[in-house]
């Protein structure tokens, strides 16, 4: 149950990534629109939570599914969360020079 709300959640994001809504948060006090960052490094982004969400969403039904077909989902799952993470710090990146730039 929990991979299948984290799945859900992972999926919200990246939507909410692609389409530019909300706000990317760079420390707790600087928040920078989805809508000012490079549309390049936000497509990216979302969809790697995309694909993250809906491996999670896969792995919600252990038990439906075969020993070896768990792993494999699981493996790709791991290895789309460090992809994430790589892929984020693009994102990262675009929003410290956006405040940057705003800051001086």
């Amino acid at each position: 149950m929990a991979y299948g709300l984290l799945g859900l959640a992972c999926v919200a994001a990246g939507v909410r990534a692609r389409k530019g809504v909300g706000n990317y948060t760079v420390s707790r006090s600087v928040k920078v629109p989805y809508g000012e960052l490079p549309q390049r490094e936000r497509v990216r982004t979302g969809n790697a939570l995309l694909v993250l969400g809906v491996l999670l969403l896969l792995c919600t039904p252990f038990g439906l599914l075969p020993e070896a077909a768990v792993v494999v989902v699981f493996l790709a799952a791991l290895c789309s969360f460090v992809a994430y993470a790589v892929i984020q710090t693009g994102l990262r990146r675009a929003a410290q020079e956006i405040v940057r730039s705003k800051a001086g």
